[in-house]
């Protein structure tokens, strides 16, 4: 397998292409906005594959990484399994003892869960109509 790295990473054209395959409802831009407000983006590279990224945040006075976005696919990689290794060095290197992150995915959830990770929180939600101010 060849070499696999997580590294801080800079905006362009294939960042954008597995940006934009989040599923969060908001724009690519409004996801680079995060970045002026404490986020780093990072890349995991296969070989000299860019194969995902991510916006992490450390909160002031915190000790926990926080993943608020991430896309990335590559055929034949189990993307989880590789993640959870290079997020526990990031956040060490970051002097963070836990990493956390949001989803809705049960696949992602029944995966992460091998590497550690516990459900901490339930969100509930409901939509309710509201009138235009």
């Amino acid at each position: 397998m060849p070499s696999v790295e997580l590294r801080q990473i800079t905006r362009n054209t294939a960042v954008d292409a597995l940006l934009s395959r989040i599923d969060t409802g908001i724009s690519v831009g409004d996801m680079y906005a995060q970045l002026d407000q404490g986020g780093e983006l990072y890349g995991l590279f296969v070989g000299d594959h860019l194969v995902s990224v991510m916006i992490v945040h450390v909160l002031a006075g915190s000790h926990e990484m926080w993943v608020t976005h991430a896309a990335g696919f590559m055929p034949g990689i189990d993307l989880t399994h590789v993640l959870a290794h290079g997020l526990d060095a990031l956040a060490h290197k970051k002097g963070c003892g836990s990493v956390a992150f949001m989803t809705k995915r049960q696949g992602l959830i029944r995966k992460i869960q091998r590497h550690g990770y516990k459900a901490h929180e339930t969100v509930m939600r409901k939509a309710v109509p509201c009138q235009a101010q």
